[in-house]
């Protein structure tokens, strides 16, 4: 073996385990059958909380979508925190009927400050809720969102995360490619997870929580990736979270590559955080005593986005074509031949659309403009939050 190829066949075998998983809990994905009950009689009151920074353009949209939920109006109400907000939040959420709350804080900035902010005063109010659901303001819920996740809490859930895919999935080549990273990570991967009895994670927007899990364990995430930071502390701590995806969530992405960066390095250092932070004691744990739910989300975490994940193996196999060592390029084969198996049988048992294949020609600008944002992530320093810029 040549002094190239044993550093290869490490990589390569590096590559090879997670492709092969993320392939797995595709194919897995493809047995999931809904178990979803319609027409029970609802018994959840639920409190919908919503943390707003300067959004009166697009928060009166997901408040009229509330207004028409196929779902009893005495038993849910909308809360909105407007976030060291320097527009007419407020005066819009208070127009459409729901309950607004001013927030000024500029040490504490952040989602998950907000959201512990509100939770404390919805909570304070002397009125009992047994569901407590978190959504952005730019996103839309389908119809049946609040009566799909009722019959989940009702057949046991105690955590539930609604599919949270794109709205403007079309618009332009960047959301587009957006659409289809979420795809795999929002609802294929969690599709197999479920059928494997595992823990779905948490994606920021449409969850759900018994009121006897923030009672008993609160808000405490404030990270730059705070849904991700909670779902690896419910894990820690035993908790199940339960994906539904009959409960749909629409939300806009950036159109451009310079609307996108601001949130891809804020989404891409959160989770290198918290990959340092549970990922090698979760993996370890996850091997060894067994807890799959652990390995299961170790693994997530310590997987590079898809699309450098995509590049790399496509450079390993070339230069194991190089050295000539069958099989180092049989295991770059089948790497690339998983992480392809996972993209296109992925998007083909979501029903993507045929532009989303089309989008693909401009991978090669993505993959360079992704690898430039995953480096300056993996550069030393503080990102702030800052709101998304959003058509």
């Amino acid at each position: 073996m040549s002094a190239l190829s044993l550093p290869l066949l490490i990589v390569e075998i590096g590559l090879l385990l997670p492709g092969l998983y993320l392939l797995f809990l595709t194919l897995c994905g493809l047995f999931y059958r809904s178990t979803h009950t319609p027409g029970l009689i609802p018994i959840s009151r639920f409190a919908i909380l919503i943390p707003a920074h300067n959004e009166e353009h697009l928060l009166p949209r997901l408040l009229e979508n509330m207004a028409s939920l196929e779902y009893p109006k005495e038993m849910f109400d909308v809360y909105v925190v407007a976030d060291n907000c320097s527009d007419a939040t407020a005066d819009v959420t208070r127009s459409h009927g729901a309950i607004a709350f001013q927030r000024k804080d500029l040490v504490h900035q952040g989602k998950g400050h907000a959201l512990r902010w509100l939770l404390e005063r919805v909570r304070a109010r002397e009125k009992e809720y047994d569901v407590y659901l978190f959504l952005d303001a730019d996103s839309l819920v389908s119809r049946n969102f609040l009566a799909v996740m009722d019959a989940k809490f009702q057949s046991g859930s105690s955590v539930v995360q609604s599919y949270y895919t794109v709205s403007n999935a079309t618009q332009t080549p960047v959301s587009t490619l957006r659409f289809i990273a979420l795809t795999l990570m929002h609802y294929v991967r969690p599709k197999g997870r479920k059928v494997l009895g595992l823990s779905c994670g948490l994606f920021g927007t449409g969850m759900g929580f018994k009121k006897e899990v923030l009672d008993s364990y609160g808000w405490d995430s404030f990270t730059l990736a705070e849904d991700v930071e909670y779902y690896l502390k419910l894990t820690d701590r035993g908790v199940k979270v339960d994906f539904v995806p009959e409960a749909i969530l629409w939300a806009q992405m950036p159109v451009s590559f310079k609307d996108a960066r601001s949130q891809n390095l804020r989404w891409e250092r959160g989770r290198l955080q918290m990959a340092r932070r549970y990922g090698l004691r979760f993996l370890m744990e996850g091997i060894f005593k067994g807890n799959l739910r652990k390995l299961d989300a170790a693994i997530e975490q310590l997987i590079p986005p898809l699309s450098i994940t995509f590049t790399v193996a496509l450079v390993l196999l070339l230069l194991s074509i190089l050295t000539g060592n069958i099989w180092l390029i049989a295991i770059g084969a089948v790497t690339n031949a998983a992480l392809l198996g996972h993209l296109f049988i992925g998007l083909l048992s979501a029903r993507a659309p045929l532009r989303v294949y089309m989008s693909f020609a401009y991978a090669p600008w993505f993959i360079l403009w992704k690898l430039s944002v995953y480096l300056q992530a993996l550069m030393p320093g503080k990102v702030r939050w800052t709101r998304t810029q959003r058509s």
